[in-house]
C-alpha cells in the first residue's frame, strides 16, 4: 500500500511539473474555408434563382426539375443514396404491396442542367421471389421500362417548369 502511494505521488508530480513547462500555442488565423456546396448552397424549390434558358441554376450540378421530379415519382421506393453534385439517384429493393412477390431496384443517373431527354438514364433491376418462398432470384425487366419511367420524370420535371415560370 505504501509502495502505491509512493508510485501515485511520482506520477502527480510529473503531470504537474510537464503542466507547468507546457506553452499553449493559439492556431495561426486561417482564411475561412469554402463551403463544398459552394458559394451559393444548395437552393431547391420555387426560391431557386432562375438560370439559362436550359434550365434554372441552383447548387446542384444537373438540372434542378429532373431532380426533384425522379424525387417525387420514387416517394414509394426506398431511397439508398442521392448525390447531387454527381447526378446519381440509388433507390435499394422494394416491394409494392400488392406484389409482394415482386420487387425492383432503380439506380438514376441526370447529367447536365438542360431539361433534356439525354440528360436522365434509368436502370431498372427485377427480382421475384422463388418457389421456396425465402430465395429472391433475378427476373427480366419490361424493355419498355426504362423508356417509360424516363418519359414519366421528364413529363412531371416539364409540369414543374410550367409552374414556376
Amino acid at each position: 500500500m505504501r509502495r502505491s502511494a509512493k508510485y501515485l505521488t511520482l506520477a502527480l508530480t510529473t503531470v504537474v511539473v510537464v503542466g507547468c513547462g507546457y506553452q499553449f500555442k493559439p492556431a495561426p488565423e486561417s482564411k475561412p474555408k469554402e463551403s463544398v456546396f459552394g458559394p451559393g448552397g444548395i437552393v431547391l424549390g420555387p426560391g431557386a434563382p432562375k438560370g439559362t434558358p436550359d434550365g434554372p441554376r441552383s447548387g446542384i450540378a444537373v438540372n434542378a426539375e429532373l431532380w426533384r421530379a425522379t424525387l417525387e415519382i420514387f416517394a414509394p421506393y426506398h431511397l439508398l443514396q442521392a448525390d447531387p453534385y454527381g447526378g446519381t439517384i440509388l433507390y435499394d429493393w422494394t416491394a409494392a404491396p400488392d406484389a409482394p412477390t415482386e420487387r425492383f431496384r432503380f439506380n438514376v443517373v441526370i447529367r447536365g442542367e438542360a431539361l433534356k431527354a439525354e440528360n436522365i438514364s434509368i436502370s431498372a433491376f427485377r427480382q421475384v421471389l422463388g418457389p421456396d418462398g425465402k430465395i429472391w432470384q433475378s427476373a427480366p425487366v419490361s424493355p419498355d421500362l426504362h423508356r417509360d419511367l424516363e418519359n414519366a420524370v421528364l413529363a412531371r420535371a416539364a409540369e414543374q417548369r410550367t409552374m414556376h415560370y
